[in-house]
């Protein structure tokens, strides 16, 4: 027997090293969505940040993802991202909720994830129904090396917010 007649897919095919935040082909959003490994920290995140816009109760407008390099956070945004989407969000929430069932306490006495099957269907459902706007960007590949240093992440913000509107 050959190792990759062990494996339930397919060892030969094309996977990307890094998440680009403008690839919305159907072969990546399919593979990004279906293949995503839910942590008990990843779904206690994601279920935060998705109840929190569902329920208005924060004082800002955006979020900060920080962490190590190679730790996820570009995954991890991106998949946020499918969730709020309307062309992918059903998609992408049914997978999250599957994750949500097998990470139940009950299920597994290990888990620590703080998220019932129920907060999850009431913000799935909500998100359903929901207008939310998102904007998605590498910053390497959007920022204008020749701008002034002091004010990248602001010209970077601008710009994007300004594209995102028709302006730009």
């Amino acid at each position: 027997m050959k190792l990759k007649d062990i494996y339930l897919k397919d060892i030969e095919r094309p996977v990307n090293p890094a998440v680009s935040a403008s690839d919305f082909s159907a072969n990546t959003v399919k593979t990004e969505i279906e293949e995503y490994v839910f942590t008990d920290e990843i779904i206690n995140g994601l279920f935060k940040i998705l109840s929190a816009i569902q329920s208005h109760k924060f004082s800002h407008n955006g979020i900060w993802i920080n962490g190590y390099f190679g730790s996820g956070k570009s995954h991890f945004l991106k998949y946020l991202g499918y969730c709020m989407h309307p062309e992918y969000r059903d998609f992408a929430l049914e997978r999250l909720g599957k994750a949500v069932e097998e990470a139940d306490p009950l299920k597994q006495p290990e888990s620590k994830s703080e998220v019932s099957i129920s907060e999850m269907r009431d913000v799935a459902l909500w998100l359903k129904s929901a207008k939310v706007d998102t904007i998605l960007f590498n910053i390497g590949t959007v920022h204008n090396v020749r701008g002034n240093e002091k004010q990248v992440f602001l010209d970077v913000f601008w710009s994007e917010f300004n594209s995102f509107r028709g302006y730009n």
